[in-house]
């Protein structure tokens, strides 16, 4: 007769228990994982997603991403139904705003206007420091009608953080009838979201708002926004808001020397660089068989001159030495400039052009710069059309067709711009 070992059983049952207990977790964490991937990966919108909800339900119906999934897909039953499924999401993630976020926005498709409300204001609660719920409890609000209560949670949100600063001012644009006085006053109080919002006002195409926002500021206020006030200034120039993007350069250090109907470093007496981050000054792009240096032994006025040298370039047209002025439309200006030229050996010769920077029309170009034993006068009377906010003045060449080179060298100073 065999005796059964005590021992050894109770072992052997031990480890059979341990093994289905580590089974049955394993089984129930790779369920929890297969519903988590399902809720966190499948889109509401596509087409198998109820399905896929129904199963993820199945797997796992205590998880709050699994019951929104479920919630959401449900998209053909009553509003109030479905705010009943947002609200078992609440109940298994309480603590976690962007569920009473959700309960919130269901709420108020069902018509359920305070209780949506309440959602709204636990989202609060719970994450009173956190912009998103300030920017949701701002759009509830507005859609509510309640202006005053919509204002404050956006003023809330835009104290805290700059994410949702430029939607803020979007939302509140349109709403306000794109009303610039509106906006300034919601911000007055809060200096780091003026500087966002003369951001918003140059984007819309209202540069003298956003230059107004600008100077509000203080110094240290624009100190330390000064790569805002850099892409402002981008944007301006880009748009061909000169006059205004001349200010917003000055402000941050790119054009120190200009200034409105201005023509900088008209005496070349500062270098012309060719990587200048300045707008409003002179701008030299490399061309084939030309040379741009200073000439300190020839000049009319100061220290130096600009020598241009062409050694054959053969280019129909010559755009590669201007300067961008900005100027009041509809005004009649001089420009007056010296010139010396020796050897000039083509069919089209060097002159000045000065261009339209509105619309890159020609406005005046000026009498070829032929060869002169001494440096001469040269004066253009011309008018700014109406839409020009700047100016283009630029050597350019007579047009002469295809293979036409330039040979020859001329001398460049003094440029001057004065009302006539």
């Amino acid at each position: 007769m065999k005796f059964l070992d005590i021992k050894l059983f109770s072992a052997r049952l031990v480890l059979a228990l341990m093994l289905a207990t580590a089974i049955l977790f394993g089984w129930q964490s790779f369920k929890l994982q297969i519903a988590s991937t399902i809720a966190e990966y499948t889109s509401p919108f596509s087409p198998d997603a109820k399905i896929k909800a129904e199963y993820a339900f199945w797997l796992s119906p205590n998880d709050p991403s699994v019951r929104w999934f479920f919630a959401t897909v449900n998209k053909d039953i009553p509003s109030k139904e479905r705010a009943r499924l947002y609200e078992d999401v609440v109940r298994a993630a309480p603590y976690d705003f962007r569920w009473w976020i959700e309960l919130a926005r269901a709420r108020e498709q069902a018509d359920q206007i305070s209780e949506a409300e309440q959602a709204i204001k636990q989202t609060i609660s719970i994450a009173p420091s956190y912009v998103y719920p300030r920017w949701q409890a701002g759009n509830f609000y507005l859609r509510s009608g309640e202006i005053q209560k919509a204002i404050e949670e956006f003023k809330k949100a835009l104290r805290h953080n700059t994410i949702y600063r430029q939607q803020i001012f979007s939302v509140l644009w349109d709403f306000f009838e794109k009303d610039p006085k509106m906006l300034e006053e919601i911000v007055s109080d809060i200096p780091s979201a003026r500087v966002d919002l003369a951001l918003f006002f140059a984007a819309k195409n209202l540069p003298e708002e956003s230059l107004k926002i600008w100077r509000q500021l203080d110094d240290r206020e624009k100190k330390d926004r000064q790569q805002t006030a850099s892409v402002i200034a981008q944007g301006l120039f880009d748009k061909r808001f000169f006059r205004t993007a001349l200010e917003f350069s000055k402000e941050i250090g790119f054009d120190t020397n200009a200034d409105l109907e201005k023509i900088t470093n008209g005496g070349f007496e500062l270098s012309v660089k060719r990587e200048s981050e300045a707008y409003f000054d002179w701008k030299m792009i490399a061309a084939a068989k030309t040379e741009f240096n200073p000439d300190l032994t020839t000049k009319k006025e100061g220290n130096r001159s600009l020598r241009i040298q062409f050694n054959g370039y053969n280019g129909t047209q010559f755009y590669h030495f201007y300067q961008t002025v900005a100027v009041q439309p509809s005004t009649k200006y001089i420009l007056s400039f010296w010139y010396r030229a020796e050897k000039v050996k083509t069919a089209g010769p060097p002159v000045i052009e000065i261009i339209n920077a509105n619309d890159d029309k020609p406005i005046k170009s000026s009498q070829p710069l032929v060869d002169t034993n001494e440096w001469r006068l040269m004066e253009m009377n011309f008018v700014t059309p109406d839409n020009a906010e700047g100016i283009v003045i630029r050597v350019g060449r007579v047009v002469c067709g295809e293979q036409c080179p330039i040979f020859g060298t001329i001398w460049l100073d003094d440029f001057q711009l004065k009302r006539s």
